[in-house]
């Protein structure tokens, strides 16, 4: 017994590829983007408050690089927030601040966007894998 099959429409076999390739992507991007946000509003919550300056200057968002694809980008804008960061030591932890807004360290600490991350890595995950299905 023989059996043939003959496809027709290839275009349209690739027109329809190339949607759903499209569909992944775009998806893709809104499981990232949600990711950032999750990991800059924990990254905020972790900051050392004085003025909150600091927590106000965090943002996330998309970067596109031809031949790299996309990723979320989470940053802290002021010009001190690397130092604040890195200060893994924490200088001047418990020492009254000059704006009497209580005592240095008391209210957050370094590494709050690392430790974010590491912290909450199997919940980030979740929220990719939940944004991903939502589309697929």
């Amino acid at each position: 017994m023989k059996i043939n099959a003959e496809v027709i429409g290839i275009d349209k076999i690739i027109s329809q590829l190339r949607e759903s390739v499209q569909k992944v992507e775009d998806r893709t991007k809104v499981a990232l983007m949600r990711v950032g946000l999750a990991l800059q509003a924990e990254a905020q919550e972790r900051v050392p408050r004085d003025t909150g300056d600091l927590a106000r200057s965090a943002g996330t968002r998309m970067v596109e690089k031809p031949n790299f694809g996309s990723y979320a980008v989470v940053y802290f804008g002021t010009s001190y927030a690397v130092f604040v960061h890195e200060a893994v030591n924490e200088k001047l932890k418990g020492q009254k601040r000059s704006s009497n807004n209580g005592t240095y360290w008391d209210n957050g600490r370094s590494k709050y966007l690392e430790s974010a991350y590491r912290d909450n890595f199997d919940e980030l995950q979740g929220i990719a894998t939940s944004a991903m299905r939502l589309g697929l």
